[in-house]
């Protein structure tokens, strides 16, 4: 019998219950990392399930005794917007789905809480919502298992079985299914290992048992995750071989699958190499429809990558995709950003490389200490490149990857540098960086464009605005030649040759145009005079008195004088 402290599952219980799980997951998550083989052998299915439930038990606000509904929504929208990976995002979406009936059933005092039917019902909720977040759900994973311990914590409620007993029903179905995985998916049966979501989920499950009362048995098929995947224990782990699967392959036919389970043996390889993982938050409107409009932001993530998992209610929603490149995990999220609010953007490599990247990053080729200066103060990265010594295709490769982005956008600054850097863009798609060369063809274009770049606000419109910039300024230059002699330059087409700067700039004032200028841009090469801003200035201000101008000191040594106006 369950003590009667246990009868029924409280809110408090609940919490208590995620801290425990946060406790058992973090024990075994390296075995569930070593036998981590679908849908990619990428070794981090144990961490990300530990990591979601301990960001969102950090991040959550505070427990408020008074108000358990809303502790009890805000620790669940707590997981669920810190949830990793594709488990840890199913696993949130769980614990998602339990909260609703534990907000219904749990009044916070003696007598509210989840009796064993409520307990069932919440395994049936979460169950469901678990299923429907899933775009492509898989038999032999943590859903079959999921639903499995639902079905069981069922048929023992309507039996009339306490809370504990009910725990520990929906306990023995989700062992008894984690066995099963292996018949159920081929990868797992080659690997020789039951899945690593499905065990994660059985961990918790035991963990709820002892949270209403009641001793669990160590589940016979946690003993599995003793081997290293081939059939062999793990150093430290007295792990019991895994059963060979069934030989008849109807063994399981699909009377017994859950609606909507894939068939694994004709799915295709995948040849994804990114995860991506973002917060996604609806307006108000967008959520009263939100059903119809996750269910199409599902339907169109599965156009651009596999292990799609859409998770959340209400505005808050969490996001989940395994995608080829960069340039496709850069689409995930531009999809996402038309839906609502896009935060938190997460993307990984699939390799067992897993640090984390930024969206997106401006990367610049200049030189000269000063302009460089201010190119890195404007937020841009900058890869060294001058007349005299342009980046070769490994340096802009070299400084692409160096931004720690999936999406870099390159200003070349140099028509001379867009070939290699077409090069260097098919080079790093292949490294999971999407190198986007926008058309720049000189350095007061690239300041321009800088002055624009806003990577925290919505980063497609940032990089119309830089494109748009960079191709918006008329150029004006006097370039230095051999013998001390210069030349004067306006959108690249000489208009005079002089024996020193003031000769040349005169004529290249002159050629520059007036109507509709606002600002003007001037850069003085490494080594001028900074007295040559000031004649530069106010020669321009002649021209045209309103006229904004920008003097930076410290440019590249091949142009004494850069002039730019938009």
């Amino acid at each position: 019998m369950t003590d009667p402290q246990h009868s029924r599952l409280s809110a408090l219980g609940a919490r208590r219950w995620l801290l425990n799980v946060r406790s058992g997951l973090r024990r075994a998550a390296p075995a569930l990392d070593a036998v981590n083989v679908f849908p990619v052998a990428d070794g981090d299915t144990g961490t990300n399930m530990f990591l979601t439930l301990d960001a969102g038990l950090r991040t959550a606000p505070a427990w408020d005794s008074t108000d358990v509904h809303a502790s009890i929504d805000g620790l669940a929208r707590s997981i669920l917007w810190s949830a990793r990976g594709n488990s840890g995002v199913i696993l949130a979406q769980l614990v998602a789905g339990a909260a609703q009936e534990l907000i219904r059933g749990a009044a916070g005092d003696q007598d509210g809480g989840l009796d064993g039917a409520g307990l069932a019902r919440a395994l049936a909720r979460a169950d469901a919502s678990a299923w429907q977040a899933v775009a492509t759900p898989e038999q032999g994973t943590i859903l079959s298992v999921s639903r499995a311990a639902a079905d069981a914590a069922r048929e023992a409620a309507d039996a009339g079985r306490t809370v504990g007993q009910v725990a520990r029903a929906a306990l023995d179905g989700a062992t008894a299914a984690l066995a099963r995985t292996p018949d159920e998916l081929p990868a797992l049966a080659a690997a020789h290992v039951v899945d690593a979501g499905a065990a994660g989920y059985v961990v918790a499950l035991r963990h709820l048992v002892l949270t209403c009362g009641l001793e669990a048995p160590e589940a016979p098929g946690l003993q599995w995750l003793g081997t290293d995947g081939h059939g062999g224990p793990l150093p430290g782990h007295a792990g019991a071989e895994l059963p060979a699967p069934a030989d008849d392959a109807t063994a399981e036919d699909g009377e017994g699958h859950p609606e909507g389970a894939g068939d694994t043996d004709s799915a295709p390889a995948s040849d994804s190499t990114l995860e991506v993982v973002l917060g996604l938050t609806l307006s108000e409107a967008s959520a009263r429809r939100a059903d119809r409009l996750v269910k199409r932001l599902r339907r169109r993530l599965t156009d651009l990558g596999d292990s799609v998992v859409v998770a959340g209610a209400g505005r808050h929603w969490r996001v989940h995709v395994h995608v080829a490149d960069a340039r496709t995990a850069s689409r995930v999220t531009a999809l996402c950003r038309r839906a609502g609010d896009v935060a938190d953007v997460r993307v990984e490599g699939l390799d067992g490389s897993h640090e984390r990247r930024r969206e997106v990053a401006l990367l610049v080729a200049a030189s000269g200490e000063g302009l460089v200066g201010v190119l890195r103060a404007a937020g841009a990265q900058v890869v060294q490149s001058s007349p005299g010594r342009r980046a070769g295709i490994g340096e802009l490769v070299q400084a692409a990857e160096a931004c720690g982005a999936t999406r870099v956008v390159l200003l070349p600054a140099d028509s001379h540098l867009v070939l290699p850097a077409q090069e260097a863009a098919r080079q790093v798609a292949q490294r999971g960086v999407w190198l986007q060369v926008v058309e720049c063809p000189s350095l007061q274009g690239a300041v321009a464009a800088v002055a624009v770049w806003d990577p925290a606000g919505d980063v497609e419109k940032s990089v119309r605005a830089v494109a748009a910039a960079a191709s918006s300024t008329t150029d004006g230059a006097v370039r230095a030649l051999e013998g001390g002699r210069v030349v004067g330059l306006v959108g690249g087409r000489e208009v005079s040759r002089a024996e020193d700067v003031p000769g040349a700039l005169a004529e290249v004032i002159a050629a520059l145009p007036t109507r509709g200028v606002e600002l003007a841009t001037v850069v003085l090469g490494e080594g001028q005079d900074p007295s040559l801003g000031k004649v530069v200035e106010s020669s321009l201000r002649l021209r045209r008195r309103s006229l904004e101008v920008q003097v930076i000191e410290g440019g590249p040594a091949a142009f004494p004088v850069l002039v730019g106006v938009e």
